[in-house]
């Protein structure tokens, strides 16, 4: 538990050096699952965008945030579907505007692995030379930018793994019961994350109908943003053989 927490310690520094460092105008991308891109936007956004630089949530920028959004934070893209070109021309235009309440117009690009050539290519003035009070946040979750638009960020690689090392999937009630533990202050996406690493594993052993279902648990519940305790109960269900798996999600969808 301890060795948990220091690395969530760890993620809370790092993240808060990535957001100084696109304060102070650099460009940055971040390398990350996108189970866990969403989460990591907002609070590196939280960050960048509060006029203490801390997500004080009390300053008149923080008090802006509606939800997941904010007037000073231009999304582009999505976790499957890079901006396309158009889209990366506008960028300049959208984070040249005077501010409405933060520091800066900060522009967050999603699935930047997938970005076309000229989209890649149209983004390499901004990136190096942003606008005065514009700054520029790219994710992906392969480090594949082209080579003249990666020498133009910083990169940073979100540490999947725990200090500990992965749990690796749970063969038995003991080992469950294990995982359940480690479950304790995690969010849903990161539980979400061990499912996307646990299927991998159970296809190698030729455990196909459980990967499957695995992957049904996983879907589902990203789909749904369910809570740690629904994600749980579902995994549950599906490690139990003989379970009435396949009718509870006929039900669901």
């Amino acid at each position: 538990m301890t060795e948990q927490k220091d690395h969530k310690s760890d993620i809370s520094k790092s993240l808060e050096n990535i957001a100084s460092l696109i304060v102070s105008g650099r460009s940055a991308a971040l390398i990350a699952p996108k189970l866990l891109q969403q989460e990591l936007a907002e609070r590196l956004a939280g960050l960048i965008l509060c006029l203490e630089g801390n997500a004080c949530q009390k300053c008149p920028s923080c008090r802006l945030w509606v939800g997941k959004t904010h007037p000073d934070l231009i999304p582009k893209g999505s976790f499957d579907q890079a901006p396309g070109i158009d889209d990366c021309r506008r960028i300049w235009e959208d984070i040249s505007l005077v501010p409405v309440a933060g520091p800066c117009r900060l522009a967050v690009l999603y699935g930047c692995d997938r970005l076309s050539l000229p989209a890649g290519n149209s983004l390499l003035k901004i990136t190096e030379e942003p606008p005065e009070k514009g700054r520029i946040l790219l994710f992906l979750e392969e480090d594949n930018l082209i080579p003249t638009l990666r020498s133009r960020l910083v990169i940073f690689k979100y540490p999947v793994k725990s200090i500990g090392g992965p749990l690796k999937f749970p063969e038995d009630i003991e080992e469950f019961m294990k995982w359940i533990e480690s479950a304790e202050g995690k969010k849903p996406s990161e539980l979400l994350l061990d499912l996307s690493e646990w299927i991998p594993a159970l296809v190698k052993k030729r455990k196909h109908q459980l990967a499957a279902r695995i992957e049904t648990v996983r879907m589902i519940s990203e789909k749904g943003n369910l809570k740690v305790a629904m994600i749980q109960d579902l995994v549950h269900e599906a490690l139990q053989e003989g379970s009435q798996f396949d009718h509870l999600f006929g039900d669901l969808w």
